[in-house]
């Protein structure tokens, strides 16, 4: 590439005239100082450059990606959150059910989200619900739960267990990602 070539002809040039300026005359009456060579022999950057070049390891690490884990027995919903969820800018992990969630936590380490579906065979979302907050390394997870149980003391119920928000299936992607945005906003990052 043409300003590559023109970068390192430009370092080259500039080494070799701060050798030129830098070697020192032998006369033993005067102790070496460093010299700084004159306007005339600094070397202009190459045409089209800014005149600094980042290293690599000085620039500006990337943010961290926000993760979810999708806890849902149905296919279809964990298929539908994880579109709406990647689109959104999180890594999604999928879970068929409670006790697959715990060793994804366990492989992948803590998400910075949850969704949770409530009825799954073996342990239900309430019970991992519950599992998460005993925890102290995930007790401050945020946890959607999305199920199609809306009654008043199926939502009571998600709240002692430790919910953030509960959502009715079937899922509606706007309201999925109003809800993200309430209870795991962007800089809510680990």
């Amino acid at each position: 590439n043409e300003s590559a070539k023109k970068g390192v002809a430009y370092y080259r040039a500039k080494q070799a005239a701060q050798r030129a300026v830098d070697t020192p005359t032998p006369n033993p009456a005067t102790p070496p100082t460093a010299v700084i060579p004159p306007p005339a022999a600094r070397i202009a950057p190459p045409a089209g450059s800014r005149g600094r070049i980042t290293p690599p390891n000085l620039r500006a690490p990337l943010p961290r990606v926000r993760t979810v884990l999708v806890v849902d027995d149905s296919r279809t919903i964990r298929k539908l959150a994880a579109v709406t969820m990647t689109g959104a800018g999180f890594r999604v992990v999928e879970a068929g059910d409670g006790m697959e969630a715990v060793e994804k936590i366990r492989d992948d380490g803590t998400p910075d989200l949850v969704l949770l579906d409530v009825s799954m065979p073996g342990m239900d979302g309430y019970e991992f619900c519950r599992l998460l907050r005993a925890n102290p390394d995930t007790s401050k997870v945020p946890v959607i739960m999305l199920t199609g149980k809306d009654g008043f003391f199926d939502k009571i119920r998600g709240r002692l267990a430790g919910t953030s928000a509960y959502l009715p299936k079937p899922l509606n992607p706007e309201s999925l990602l109003k809800t993200v945005d309430k209870v795991c906003p962007a800089g809510a990052a680990r």
